[in-house]
């Protein structure tokens, strides 16, 4: 206690400034682009920059998919049959560069702005991520435009909860700004379909549950 008294009196220690905010264009580099609701942020990378670990991911994707469909219909099953959905027989009788994954970030919970939608799909062998951006609220129906012209040219749309959260959120705020996503291609949430896979054998179904039982991450 004499302690705490004896230090009331002192005088505070200097504390270092802060340093001067990173940029956007440092943290996340990328380039501007003007769509037809105003302009926003773009960063664009395959899969093989973001981590050289997960190269070979790209490299089996086209395959894999190939090879499950093929094994799937020469041994005339139904993929109902295995309790997966109509979105995911979809997928598997499509072609590698059909399928659009998204993931969006928010401000907030339910309602809140968006400020990110995430997109991942196969372009000329290589899996492709792309961020966009919103550097302020002003550029939200930029996003939001820009990711209805993706959507309208996707045969599938992948997702994780995206029925629950990403795609009521991004429609929610759509209908807000009056940006038209049009209907939904067959959307494959994988939550979903986890689910009815591994709801019995796995604790749960959380994406790091997922990860690390089935991926092998820790």
């Amino acid at each position: 206690a004499e302690k705490v008294l004896a230090s009331v009196g002192r005088r505070p220690r200097a504390t270092r400034p802060p340093g001067e905010p990173l940029g956007l264009a440092k943290a996340a580099p990328g380039t501007q682009r003007d769509g037809p609701r105003g302009p926003y942020w773009l960063v664009r990378r395959a899969l093989a920059e973001v981590s050289g670990d997960d190269a070979a991911v790209q490299r089996q994707y086209a395959a894999v998919q190939r090879q499950y469909a093929a094994v799937l219909r020469g041994a005339r099953q139904r993929l109902d049959e295995l309790e997966a959905s109509a979105a995911l027989c979809h997928v598997a009788d499509g072609t590698p560069d059909g399928p659009l994954f998204l993931d969006i970030e928010t401000c907030g919970l339910a309602g809140a702005c968006i400020f990110l939608v995430g997109l991942m799909q196969y372009r000329d062998g290589e899996l492709i991520f792309e961020q966009h951006f919103a550097r302020h609220y002003g550029e939200e129906p930029a996003i939001l435009a820009a990711f209805a012209e993706r959507l309208a040219a996707a045969a599938t749309l992948i997702t994780f909860n995206g029925k629950a959260f990403d795609m009521t959120n991004l429609r929610e705020r759509a209908a807000f700004h009056g940006v038209d996503l049009g209907r939904d291609p067959p959307h494959c949430d994988l939550l979903h379909e986890s689910r009815r896979r591994w709801r019995k054998a796995l604790p749960n179904c959380r994406l790091q549950t997922l990860e690390q039982y089935l991926c092998k991450r820790r």
